[in-house]
């Protein structure tokens, strides 16, 4: 067991990216991954949502699985999981850092033909597969990917980079 401040401790980051518009929710995929039992990343399915969006493109929504030590958990470090809001194409800023900052980028596209694929990416199909069945193929990869070397992050340095790169941070909000 380990006890620190969230901003400083030093975890993997699992990163969700949207390119263009999507049927599925991106939190909604999120939610299954770190918690079924209740939601962790509000969505347009959650009660009490509206049509309209209550979080603005370019928020970068995080939150943190740490596990309790039982058998059957999803994964057995704390990970931070990172949803980044709107199209990820026109938010230059906050997917160059997020993509840099991360373990691993889940990055959801309506389809293949516009992105290229390099041998160390992995793509799972989502047409006419249930949310738990990519949730779960979802979640064997990304065990897969930090089973292995990977880079991890701190909050705390996370504000240094944004406020360098002139992107309003939370602490200096009034």
């Amino acid at each position: 067991m380990k006890s620190s401040p969230i901003c400083k401790a030093e975890t993997p980051m699992v990163s969700f990216l949207r390119l263009g518009s999507l049927s599925l929710s991106k939190s909604q995929l999120m939610n299954t991954l770190i918690n079924d039992r209740h939601n962790t990343f509000f969505h347009r399915n959650c009660p009490g949502s509206t049509k309209s969006r209550h979080l603005m493109d370019g928020v970068a929504e995080i939150a943190w699985y740490c596990p309790a030590g039982k058998p059957k958990e999803a994964f057995t470090d704390c990970i931070a999981f990172c949803n980044l809001h709107g199209d990820a194409l026109s938010i230059e800023k906050q997917r160059e850092i997020l993509m840099e900052k991360s373990s691993v980028n889940v990055v959801l596209v309506p389809s293949l033909e516009k992105v290229q694929m390099k041998a160390t990416n992995y793509k799972i199909g989502l047409k006419d597969r249930s949310l738990s069945d990519v949730s779960e193929e979802l979640n064997k990869v990304i065990g897969i990917i930090l089973s292995g070397k990977h880079v991890s992050f701190q909050l705390e340095t996370m504000a240094l980079k944004s406020k360098r790169s002139k992107i309003r941070v939370d602490e200096d909000d009034e």
